[in-house]
């Protein structure tokens, strides 16, 4: 498959590689087409393999 990115994260604890694995999906969907659809497999450990952090927040204090 042409298309496949592998980012390597951290479980249990998100690192930064979790927060540019979730980077990279946001934008993703935020340039691809409306009528683009997606499939999305989500298994154990995501908690930790790929994070979007809300504005205001850090690692430090997603871990606490």
């Amino acid at each position: 498959i042409d298309d496949v990115e592998v980012i390597e994260s951290a479980h249990p604890l998100p690192d930064e590689r979790s927060v540019r694995a979730g980077a990279v999906i946001v934008d993703r969907l935020r340039r691809s087409p409306r009528s683009t659809r997606w499939l999305f497999l989500i298994s154990g450990g995501a908690s930790g393999l790929v994070e979007h952090l809300v504005p205001g927040v850090n690692l430090e204090e997603l871990h606490a």
